[in-house]
């Protein structure tokens, strides 16, 4: 192992946790970067160029004008769900490649010592893609679920399923096993991992509420979520509501560095893997 490769398997508290998780991101930085580059960015940009298609699809609908905007008359128009699912399968696609390329990245670290190269990340990602997306097709309705039932329940649901894809790629489980054990981890530390997952969305919501500013500052209301608000939209705002939905795909790198790396914690905390292959490979060398 390089002196100053940082040990993934490592129980922290929850300081520590944030601790090497920027370490980590700074140490891999162009490496990571590159491989965020390759293959989530692409899909970022994309849902950023979907979403001006979307708002200006909904408007020119609503307005019979291309591209200016008129005013709401309270009628959805007729291709609103069509093209609202359209972005959101888009949105889906995105988170998929985000949670898939860094636990890709964090599963090719642990048994490798040089650096990690493009192609071994293609072959990575290839081969989580597909269950990666199932396990958050499958986490979505069942927290969804939870969340329509009484609040608590998603909360939950959200917090103990948390581990699900990582137990999937970094301990190679199948698709029932990760599920189980995903409940079992979070259990171990839950409120840890609650307190964790509250703090990485706050703090996301924060940079993104930066990265927003200039268009509130323009006065400009997304209508995604204001349909009964419109205002005209200059090409320059349109085109910085593309990339700053993009950059907001982008931060949602932190939040999965943080459970990968929590998820470390507790197994590490738990069982002593790391711990117990020391004293092995002592026991064999002796």
């Amino acid at each position: 192992m390089e002196p100053n490769k940082i040990e993934l398997r490592q129980d922290r508290d929850f300081g520590q946790v944030f601790n090497a998780t920027f370490a980590f991101i700074k140490q891999e930085f162009k490496p990571l970067g590159a491989s965020v580059l390759v293959f989530i960015v692409p899909f970022a940009l994309l849902l950023g160029i979907c979403l001006i298609w979307f708002q200006s699809s909904i408007l020119t609908d609503m307005t019979g004008q291309v591209p200016q905007f008129g005013t709401s008359k309270g009628v959805l128009p007729s291709n609103f769900i069509k093209l609202y699912l359209l972005f959101m399968s888009f949105f889906v696609l995105s988170q998929t490649m985000i949670i898939t390329t860094i636990y890709s990245y964090l599963n090719l670290y642990l048994s490798k010592v040089e650096k990690i190269t493009i192609s071994e990340m293609f072959l990575e990602v290839k081969y989580n893609f597909l269950p990666v997306f199932g396990a958050l097709f499958i986490s979505f309705v069942l927290i969804l679920i939870g969340l329509v039932c009484c609040l608590l329940p998603g909360i939950y649901l959200a917090i103990s399923l948390s581990f699900f894809i990582p137990v999937m790629i970094f301990e190679q489980s199948r698709f029932g096993q990760a599920f189980s054990r995903s409940f079992q981890l979070a259990h171990y530390r839950w409120w840890w991992t609650f307190l964790l997952a509250l703090t990485s969305i706050i703090m996301f919501y924060a940079l993104n509420f930066i990265i927003q500013s200039p268009l509130l500052l323009w006065g400009y209301s997304s209508p995604l979520f204001n349909l009964n608000s419109y205002k005209s939209i200059s090409t320059g705002q349109a085109i910085y509501s593309a990339i700053a939905t993009a950059l907001s795909q982008l931060l949602y790198i932190i939040p999965t560095f943080l459970i990968g790396f929590q998820h470390f914690s507790i197994v590490e905390a738990k069982e002593q893997t790391l711990l117990n292959e020391k004293i092995n490979q002592i026991g064999e060398d002796a």
